[in-house]
């Protein structure tokens, strides 16, 4: 896999406000020199008020949705689907405000493409001479978070490649059959990471699909949150390593997805 920086996506304008495809960039002798990637233009409190959508539930003020995005860790690591507190009400120091899944389209088509072009077939070779019953087989006795890491390793594997290259776009995200064919950047890891997960029997109420800015470069970038037990850990294309999101103190996110919903984040005061 060639060398990617751990954060190399500039932002882009996306005709809804505050919420921008990523067009990815690897970093290296062919990266342009002082490139600064875009930042937010409108806060997330701006994309509530355009949309006529209120903040806050009309039985719970902002002050106990951030009491809750900061709340203390609870439980020990568990199988993923068994129940545990919910990681993603405070994932990244943030609190979750749902938003119409309408809003999302380039999420929804890739779903919808999926369906109707599946790889999560026994016979289908994913990689090298590797099948689908192969890699099912490989991690049938791997739960939690040595299943994520496996999962996060198998795809990791794939070139990077960035979305303007494989589709003349600045930003696509493509199904698992299109990454197979042609492989692909951060968003498109992350979807076949997703959904790799959901069939070998990770439930969608414990990921989802996070785009992130990175404050220490002011880029964007896309990863995929599992809870495990209460906590998000985080899998990313850059690294094998799978980190908790506390650890990961630079990642803002925009907003996050999974087949059932999608949010906006606020972002909660420090202790």
């Amino acid at each position: 896999m060639p060398f990617v920086s751990w954060s190399q996506e500039p932002v882009y304008r996306h005709p809804i406000p505050a919420v921008r495809p990523l067009a990815c960039r690897t970093q290296g002798p062919a990266s342009r020199p002082g490139h600064k990637g875009g930042r937010l233009l409108i806060p997330v409190l701006l994309l509530a008020t355009l949309f006529g959508v209120p903040l806050v539930p009309a039985n719970q003020s902002l002050a106990a949705q951030v009491a809750a995005a900061q709340g203390t860790e609870q439980g020990k690591e568990m199988e993923m689907g068994k129940q545990g507190s919910d990681g993603f009400a405070r994932v990244f120091r943030t609190v979750s405000l749902r938003r119409p899944m309408k809003l999302f389209p380039f999420w929804t088509k890739a779903l919808a493409r999926d369906r109707q072009n599946p790889i999560f077939l026994e016979d289908k070779v994913l990689r090298g001479k590797k099948t689908w019953k192969d890699l099912q087989g490989e991690v049938k006795e791997k739960s939690g978070l040595e299943l994520a890491r496996a999962v996060n390793r198998f795809w990791n594997a794939f070139p990077y490649i960035e979305d303007i290259r494989n589709w003349k776009k600045q930003d696509y995200w493509a199904a698992p059959y299109e990454f197979l064919k042609k492989s692909g950047d951060c968003e498109d890891y992350v979807i076949v990471k997703y959904l790799t997960l959901r069939q070998l029997g990770v439930a969608a109420r414990d990921m989802r699909i996070l785009v992130v800015n990175d404050t220490f470069r002011g880029l964007a970038h896309a990863v995929l949150g599992v809870n495990v037990g209460g906590t998000v850990y985080i899998l990313d294309n850059v690294s094998n390593a799978i980190l908790s999101h506390d650890k990961l103190g630079q990642y803002r996110p925009q907003f996050s997805v999974n087949e059932d919903n999608a949010w906006m984040h606020v972002r909660g005061k420090k202790k």
